[in-house]
């Protein structure tokens, strides 16, 4: 094992859009685990955009937070020094404890490291019959979300018609895949004419629109002129807008995320017609947090056991992106929240 590795530090904390220059790159010594631990090589960073939220003072943006008695959606608050947070897929070099050996694949919130200690009851050991790219995507945190909400909150219904925005990102690409295998008509809300047209030509969504469009509204009326029964909001802000703006009467919107917020607190939107819609035509808000669940092992049974049958059968494609190399970790968050992925994002270590 390597006496030292590289780390990378929060230097400062960011205003506004997140640069890479916030990030400073350090070393550490390694050093053996304790009883009851294991170490960890990091094999693949996941790179999310909720990556953004710890480095939000939680006192500084209540509108980020869970109630205290719920888990957070990213519990880690980072500080000026600390490691910066993430969630990552590995070896196992040295373990301390029975059920883990060296060798076996293993997750969890190993952070901007290139090796990790970690409780062992806070890794989760994986199927090594899968590649490390399914296990940290479509069959990881990813996978489990968009599973989450479409099978245990959106309450689907052949026929209906679903809106997907950010469809073109990770969670939102396998949603929308999993809708349209339930028997759903899924429209897509991406950024740019290149992403409209690889959701629908790739991906195989029964239509898609440009929010980047000037003719944006316009165009997603067009797509769902007899309204939508479902909204799938990984975005919020003026695409939340405009989505609830479609729904039908008792229609639902799944708050999954609000990417367009990650960089700032402002509210840039007409916030009130949001709930002029709400109200007028009786929709129903539900909240996803998967981290109230990732902890019932039936959910991730079940949701692995019809993922993994999905891909085997290529009724579901699982699109990632792969930046290679340690050193890239900080510029690739930057170009997931600037909207430049299509699918999962992903380092190799």
């Amino acid at each position: 094992m390597e006496k030292t590795y590289k780390q990378w530090r929060v230097s400062r904390m960011p205003e506004g859009d997140l640069t890479p220059d916030i990030f400073q790159l350090s070393e550490a010594e390694t050093c053996a685990p304790g009883e009851g631990q294991v170490s960890v090589r990091v094999k693949l960073m996941s790179i999310d955009p909720g990556l953004r939220l710890f480095l939000t003072p939680r006192n500084a943006a209540p509108l980020h937070r869970d109630p205290e008695d719920a888990p957070m959606v990213n519990p880690d608050e980072i500080h000026i020094g600390d490691v910066m947070g993430g969630f990552g897929i590995g070896e196992v070099i040295e373990s301390r404890v029975d059920h883990l050996k060296p060798g076996d694949i293993v997750d969890g919130r190993f952070g901007w490291q290139e090796f990790s200690i970690q409780d062992a009851g806070k890794v989760a050991k994986r199927n090594p019959d899968f590649t490390l790219h399914e296990l940290l995507g479509v069959l990881g945190v990813t996978g489990m979300t968009a599973y989450h909400a479409i099978f245990t909150r959106a309450e689907l219904k052949p026929g209906e018609t679903v809106i997907i925005s950010a469809a073109a990102g990770a969670v939102g690409s396998i949603a929308g895949q999993m809708a349209r295998n339930l028997g759903c008509r899924v429209i897509g809300i991406a950024g740019g004419p290149e992403k409209v047209h690889w959701l629908k030509s790739e991906l195989k969504f029964d239509n898609a629109v440009d929010y980047k469009a000037a003719s944006f509204e316009e165009d997603l009326r067009a797509a769902c002129p007899d309204g939508a029964d479902l909204y799938f909001d990984n975005v919020g802000g003026k695409v939340l807008v405009a989505a609830s703006g479609n729904l039908r009467p008792r229609g639902r919107i799944l708050d999954v995320g609000h990417i367009s917020s990650y960089n700032s607190d402002r509210i840039d939107f007409d916030l009130s017609r949001f709930w002029v819609n709400v109200i007028a035509r009786e929709l129903r808000i539900l909240g996803v947090n998967l981290w109230r669940h990732m902890e019932l092992p039936a959910i991730v049974s079940d949701a692995e056991d019809l993922i993994s049958d999905w891909l085997r059968k290529g009724a579901l494609l699982a699109p990632i992106e792969i930046r290679q190399g340690f050193k890239n970790i900080p510029d690739a968050l930057v170009e997931i929240l600037a909207g430049k992925n299509k699918g999962k994002m992903m380092v190799e270590i």
